[in-house]
């Protein structure tokens, strides 16, 4: 069940608390310290976060996986808003083109948007674009929806193990 189109203070305090309670756990938590939601309405949502010393390769670019990491949890924020967080679901295919290298204390906007195709999947996009709206990469992705009663998360670090912000 979808809803309408608006924007509320609410829809968007929503959305953020299902961005990080998501992906919280999982060990990518430092991924998305710089990120703020700006805007959300069901199916679009404006992220925004500037680049740290966390997101870069050995190059001093902006890491692809980081990118995807980004790019998975923000397209999935997206799909979930359209079904008013009635919906978890899995990966179905995950598409990224990395069209020039973003730079630390680049500030990057990202669009997310999500379109439902049928009863199990729903398309997702994002760009992320400069302040000065360059894109820097561009990708899709389709989530298989699961309905939340047959979704259980399963913690996949063993009980013993530090959490991600343990030294090495």
């Amino acid at each position: 069940m979808m809803f309408a189109a608006t924007e509320t203070d609410d829809f968007r305090r929503r959305c953020l608390a299902a961005f990080k309670s998501k992906f919280g756990g999982l060990g990518i938590e430092p991924y998305f310290e710089t990120v703020k939601l700006l805007s959300a309405k069901p199916g679009e949502l404006l992220f925004q976060f500037t680049v740290s010393d966390i997101h870069l390769n050995l190059a001093g670019f902006v890491h692809g996986g980081v990118i995807g990491v980004l790019h998975d949890a923000m397209t999935f924020v997206a799909a979930w808003s359209l079904f008013d967080g009635k919906m978890n679901g899995v990966s179905a295919d995950l598409n990224i083109k990395y069209l020039h290298g973003i730079k630390k204390n680049e500030l990057i906007s990202v669009k997310a948007e999500a379109v439902p195709t049928g009863r199990k999947l729903v398309f997702c996009s994002a760009d992320f674009s400069t302040a000065d709206g360059k894109v820097m990469a561009r990708g899709t992705y389709t989530v298989y929806r699961i309905k939340p009663e047959n979704f259980r998360r399963v913690s996949t670090r063993p009980k013993d193990e530090p959490d991600s912000k343990s030294k090495l």
